[in-house]
């Protein structure tokens, strides 16, 4: 995401992906990792894209491209903490009781809407 400026959802997530727009700030999670490592905003409306810019392992079964996508600017990068030390005190987490933040994020194609206040609880 950062090489390129792109951000992309699996097909199944496009609907609920299309509400997101040119101005709109983002958190990045690091799935692999487990991470929170930077915030931004939002370049571009959503658009759909078949240039492959996600997948470095030419060799997976299943190729996922994530056409649906937006083009990003990071503000701030290099944060690398914990997103289970973080995304519990964010409020669309406030209230789990039966999964975890990391998965809701999962389950959601892996994007969840903040507030700004959770925004800048993140950078703070």
């Amino acid at each position: 995401v950062k090489e390129h400026g792109v951000v992309g959802v699996r097909f199944a997530a496009r609907k609920r992906f299309a509400a997101v727009k040119a101005g709109d700030r983002f958190v990045a999670y690091v799935t692999q990792q487990k991470f929170i490592d930077g915030a931004g905003h939002i370049t571009s409306d959503v658009f759909e894209s078949d240039e492959d810019v996600f997948n470095m392992d030419q060799n997976t079964a299943r190729k996922e491209i994530y056409r649906h996508r937006v083009t990003v600017e990071f503000d701030d990068v290099g944060w690398a903490r914990d997103a289970g030390d973080v995304l519990w005190h964010l409020s669309p987490f406030e209230d789990l009781t039966t999964t975890t933040p990391t998965n809701l994020i999962f389950c959601r194609g892996g994007f969840v809407q903040i507030s700004d206040s959770d925004v800048e609880r993140l950078h703070d």
